[in-house]
């Protein structure tokens, strides 16, 4: 199964990269949205993790152009954000449903335990969606 993960964050990256190895996943990265768009058409892949604060594209942005694109909506998104930490409020995935009309499959927040990474995973995955 192929990963791609779309985040600015090299560390963050790392660390899911060796939880997700570990599971057998293979795992691509893109260092923000716009390049996270090009590669998901280049990879099409199993499962794409989204970082919401990034440059050049934020990851709201590449949200919707993932699910605007019909070679791409298909593809299951787990948002993994520290919008509620680094800024200071509270965004979920209900937030992304009012403004988007549908949501993530999964919405973690940073910094995550590698087991809730894993059970959103194997989630999104089990049940294709």
């Amino acid at each position: 199964m192929r990963l791609l993960m779309i985040d600015d964050d090299e560390d963050m990256v790392s660390s899911v990269r060796t939880v997700m190895e570990a599971e057998g996943w293979d795992v691509a990265s893109a260092p923000n949205g716009e390049e996270g768009v090009r590669r998901a058409r280049e990879l099409a892949p199993d499962l794409i993790i989204l970082d919401i604060l990034m440059p050049r594209k934020d990851g709201l942005t590449t949200y919707e152009e993932l699910r605007a694109d019909d070679a791409l909506r298909g593809i299951p998104v787990i948002v993994f954000t520290s919008v509620s930490e680094k800024l200071g409020f509270s965004f979920s995935a209900s937030d992304m449903a009012d403004h988007y009309g549908h949501q993530p499959e999964a919405f973690l927040q940073k910094p995550f335990e590698p087991q809730s990474l894993l059970a959103a995973v194997r989630k999104v995955v089990r049940t294709g969606r």
